[in-house]
């Protein structure tokens, strides 16, 4: 499926963001940058939730990493870690609760024992993924686009404060 979009001032939000990594530091650009996503992934993964089977809800995680192989794989290389990246889906922190999700979310085919012949049955598409991306991909867009703003100059504001009582704080001895 092919999708477009018109989005106006993400060159914009992208200097201002190395602008600010210049003057404050990669880590307060990249915290703004990881609160704007966060705020964006959030109609996402509310759709999810309400349109997941039940057992499955609470799996349902807004995260970083999805495995300790991919964390570990952002440790010792491999992934830029000047890279954000902002998951949001079924946790297998939970065990069997969300390692099953994909089973709802696809359907199952008639499933036959090879040893006893017994049919299992099989479990009918409940798509809750997809749905809640299709319906919020361009509504998050949005809120990256203005929640980053807001994020750049709220991080701005915050050093300009950390900045004037640490020259008080000088002056005062």
């Amino acid at each position: 499926m092919k999708m477009s979009a018109k989005v106006d001032g993400l060159l914009d939000l992208d200097q201002a963001l190395k602008d600010m990594a210049e003057d404050l530091g990669k880590r307060s650009a990249k915290g703004a940058a990881r609160r704007a996503l966060r705020a964006a992934a959030q109609p996402i993964h509310a759709d999810m939730v309400s349109g997941a089977p039940a057992h499955v809800k609470d799996s349902v995680d807004i995260g970083e990493r999805l495995t300790p192989r991919q964390a570990r794989q952002a440790r010792f290389g491999g992934l830029d870690r000047s890279l954000l990246e902002l998951f949001v889906g079924v946790n297998y922190r939970f065990g069997m609760r969300g390692r099953t999700a994909h089973l709802f979310e696809f359907g199952t085919a008639q499933r036959e024992q090879a040893s006893t012949g017994r049919r299992t049955g099989r479990i009918r598409a409940v798509p809750f993924v997809r749905p809640a991306w299709d319906a919020n991909r361009m509504k998050a867009l949005e809120i990256l686009r203005t929640r980053l703003w807001v994020e750049i100059q709220k991080t701005t504001e915050r050093a300009r404060r950390k900045a004037e009582r640490a020259a008080a704080k000088l002056a005062g001895r």
